[in-house]
């Protein structure tokens, strides 16, 4: 397990926060909250943050030097698997698929590119009752089918994946 969680990544990864109540989405309405070189790194971060701080609010984790952003060149012919996950469950969810995502183990195909992961809260009377996890792909065109993501968390089916396009968000 030492070998796995020490080696370094092909590439790094940053976790990206955006408030709740903020209305813009541009770079500059995000904190980057770290920038990760290994599964030991990322791991710290978790433990320091909470596992369960993923449930609370909207934290993207990306691969570098891609954005957290639709309209971005690397993400605008993408688009993204989705899926719900109950509150108490999600930030386990959000944390498998993570660590998947970082491996190269998210999808079956690695031609699949995935440039992200976020995860989201969903209020319902003014509590969170459940969030949704999105894994952005870079071609629509190519993958795009629900199959294609690995069922990672008992709360994951394939019948319950929704992917959208990027082209399809409302921007």
């Amino acid at each position: 397990m030492s070998a796995i969680i020490d080696t370094p990544f092909p590439q790094t990864f940053t976790l990206y926060f955006h408030k709740l109540e903020e209305k813009k989405w541009n770079l500059e309405s995000f904190t980057k909250v770290g920038t990760f070189r290994t599964l030991r790194e990322y791991l710290t971060y978790t433990k320091e943050l909470g596992l369960n701080a993923f449930s609370d609010g909207m934290f993207f984790l990306f691969r570098d030097p891609i954005p957290p952003l639709w309209e971005n060149f690397n993400n605008v012919y993408g688009g993204s698997y989705s899926f719900k996950s109950p509150k108490a469950s999600a930030s386990q969810a959000f944390d498998d698929y993570a660590i998947a995502f970082m491996l190269n183990s998210i999808v079956y195909d690695s031609k699949n590119k995935i440039n992200g992961i976020s995860i989201s809260p969903k209020m319902v009377n003014n509590s969170i009752k459940h969030n949704i996890v999105k894994i952005w792909n870079s071609s629509f065109k190519d993958f795009n089918d629900p199959k294609d993501l690995r069922e990672l968390h008992p709360d994951v089916t394939h019948e319950g994946v929704v992917y959208t396009r990027s082209p399809d968000k409302k921007m």
